[in-house]
């Protein structure tokens, strides 16, 4: 029995090798008939393709150089705006030191604190909700007060107080813009700390 089966197998493998053969011997004989065309089809495809990059390199060739030189000019320019941002940077840095920054932020919040005195509040309006949705009728108004009343403009004088409140300061700025100096603090000040 077992041999009969070793008999069937041989047979198989036999078939099957003697029918890949000749399915491979047909595949070649095809692929020997179609090799011609497919290298003509090749060549022109190649030709082609050379003619339509010529082509596109000619028409392309412009059109990069243009580009090319956009990016050359929007070069140029930005490093020469670079170089003014520098320089007026650097002059303004000379120019607005930190002690003015501070300076001038105290002096924007004490005007900024007066004039806030003499601003009204909003009205104190009677049923406000009911004429969200009308354009010309507005609520009843019952009344309206400066910020000053309130605080019985006390606040005036603590944005004049704020204005002077560092002396040394303006005192700095003053020396400084007026006659390019180091005040007496500002000496006293290094003279603690280099020691």
């Amino acid at each position: 029995m077992i041999a009969a089966v070793r008999r069937r197998a041989r047979a198989t493998l036999a078939f099957a090798e003697k029918r890949t053969h000749e399915v491979d011997r047909a595949a070649a004989r095809q692929l020997e008939r179609l090799r011609p065309v497919l290298v003509r089809q090749g060549r022109r495809v190649r030709a082609r393709g050379a003619k339509l990059w010529a082509t596109a390199k000619r028409r392309a060739r412009p059109v990069g150089v243009f580009v090319l030189r956009a990016f050359a000019r929007g070069e140029r320019l930005l490093r020469r705006l670079s170089g003014v941002l520098v320089r007026s940077a650097t002059r303004a840095s000379a120019a607005f030191t930190p002690r003015r920054a501070i300076c001038a932020v105290v002096l924007a919040s004490a005007v900024c604190l007066a004039v806030a005195q003499f601003v009204s509040f909003r009205s104190v309006e009677i049923g406000q909700p009911g004429y969200s949705g009308l354009p010309v009728a507005t609520p009843p108004t019952v009344g309206s007060r400066t910020a000053g009343e309130t605080s019985a403009y006390v606040l005036v004088a603590v944005a004049a107080l704020a204005a002077i409140a560092e002396p040394t300061t303006w005192l700095y700025v003053y020396c400084e813009l007026r006659f390019n100096a180091v005040t007496p603090f500002q000496r006293r000040s290094e003279a603690m700390f280099t020691r």
